[in-house]
């Protein structure tokens, strides 16, 4: 008696067929690059960041800002939110307060009102109150930007009831954050939200370098991480005398590295200005003119016909004396601030990643 023959797959007669049948069985997971519409950004306030990162914060992608503490990584997240609402007046933005440290004061000094009611304000118990609150808001569509501060304070609930913390609950915690992960990456795409999560170096005992907490899989999932970290040096902090003759440290530059990214070339560094209280040298927050000045003689957007003279030329053909006055023209000036920042965006955009920079860090 023959063998019975064995059952052959019969593959469709041609590509087109096999589409087709994806297609029918699959819906819209089967892409089309014709239907797609253009990536949009959320600016993150820093122009050379946005370079860095190909444009600003994606929107229908899932992102990370990683670093030591007082390294501005709540801040740069709210200066986002800002953008994103002036942006998109007509959707929201939300704040899952993981550390339930953040004030109202907080929100106003860098620009956002937290009694607009385009703006959300979560303080979850629990890693699975931070999923739900996730999977409810981005599933309406409605928003556009969400942020998590921060992935490091994330636990699970039966923590809150346990007087030890055992084994089984680190394990259970990093699974309740990789499937967090697969959630986001999912739902953003499918409703066109920014999804940003702040996370904290931890040391690796194995090798001694820094790594960003959780599981490994949350580096996979993201789209890019920016790594943040204060730089070294006195030039780079500002401090000033408080009433008993003390200096109090009120301003530092911070360097913030492109560390991975999918949609742009990697490895990108932007330095700026982090003012933490109101001074003679700045208001409280990131300062966006500075950093926009800084970037734009460094790319020869503002540019000097006479290298010993002290005058500044604009884009537009105008000139001013000396950084001072510069700053306080583009401090006045929105729209040339703006014709900055542009010039700088084409003069980056191109611009090559030198393996050779080396950007000096100081850390704890």
């Amino acid at each position: 008696m023959p063998p019975k023959a064995k059952k052959v797959y019969k593959a469709p007669a041609n590509l087109r067929s096999l589409r087709d049948a994806m297609e029918k069985r699959y819906g819209d997971s089967v892409v089309r690059v014709a239907d797609r519409s253009p990536l949009e950004f959320i600016p993150t306030g820093v122009t050379s960041l946005d370079v860095g990162l190909g444009g600003g914060w994606a929107r229908g992608r899932y992102h990370q800002v990683v670093g030591q503490p007082n390294t501005c990584k709540t801040a740069i997240i709210i200066t986002a939110m800002v953008s994103a609402l002036d942006r998109y007046p007509d959707l929201g933005v939300s704040y899952i307060d993981v550390e339930r440290t953040v004030t109202e004061e907080r929100f106003l000094s860098l620009g956002l009102d937290p009694d607009d009611k385009r703006f959300i304000w979560l303080q979850p118990r629990s890693g699975e109150e931070v999923c739900d609150m996730l999977r409810d808001q981005m599933r309406t569509g409605l928003l556009s930007m969400v942020s998590i501060d921060s992935v490091g304070a994330i636990g699970r609930e039966e923590e809150l009831y346990e007087k030890d913390a055992e084994e089984e609950y680190v394990g259970r915690a990093a699974k309740l954050l990789t499937r967090m992960s697969k959630q986001i990456t999912t739902i953003a795409g499918q409703t066109n939200t920014a999804v940003i999560q702040v996370n904290q170096f931890r040391k690796d005992f194995a090798s001694g370098m820094d790594v960003a907490s959780g599981p490994t899989i949350m580096g996979y999932m993201t789209t890019d991480s920016v790594s943040m970290r204060r730089m070294g040096g006195a030039e780079n902090v500002l401090k000033i005398k408080d009433e008993d003759g003390d200096e109090i440290e009120v301003a530092h530059k911070v360097a913030a590295k492109v560390e991975r990214s999918k949609l742009t070339t990697q490895g990108k560094v932007a330095q700026f200005w982090y003012h933490k209280r109101d001074s003679e040298y700045g208001e409280t927050g990131i300062d966006q003119v500075k950093e926009a000045f800084d970037s734009g003689v460094k790319t020869g957007v503002l540019y000097k016909e006479n290298p010993k003279s002290s005058w500044l030329f604009f884009p537009d053909g105008r000139k001013a004396n000396g950084e001072a006055a510069c700053l306080k023209v583009l401090r006045e000036e929105p729209d040339l601030l703006e014709a900055v920042r542009q010039g700088i965006v084409d003069k980056l955009a191109s611009a090559q990643v030198n393996p050779e920079d080396q950007i000096e860090f100081q850390r704890g």
